[in-house]
């Protein structure tokens, strides 16, 4: 939580941190959205987003990948 003395403070909520952890900081551009989130954070930096991402955002589909644990405990 950024806090400034003007009471406008920011707050970013994170489904797991582990994402900005050496293990997956290189994967699914986690190293773009850890950048993207500090410079938002901090109210000493200017923030804006590029203007052609904002527009048309680059989404891609998601592949649900099966659980290998719970599926390994079912052997055949």
């Amino acid at each position: 939580v950024c806090h400034p003395k003007n009471g406008k403070g920011r707050l970013a909520v994170l489904g797991s941190v582990q994402m900005f952890d050496d293990q997956w900081i290189g994967k699914e551009d986690n190293m773009k959205i850890m950048e993207v989130l500090f410079k938002w954070l901090l109210p000493s930096e200017r923030f804006a987003l590029n203007q052609i991402d904002a527009d048309d955002p680059d989404l891609n589909d998601y592949h649900y990948v099966p659980d290998t644990e719970a599926l390994a405990d079912r052997l055949r």
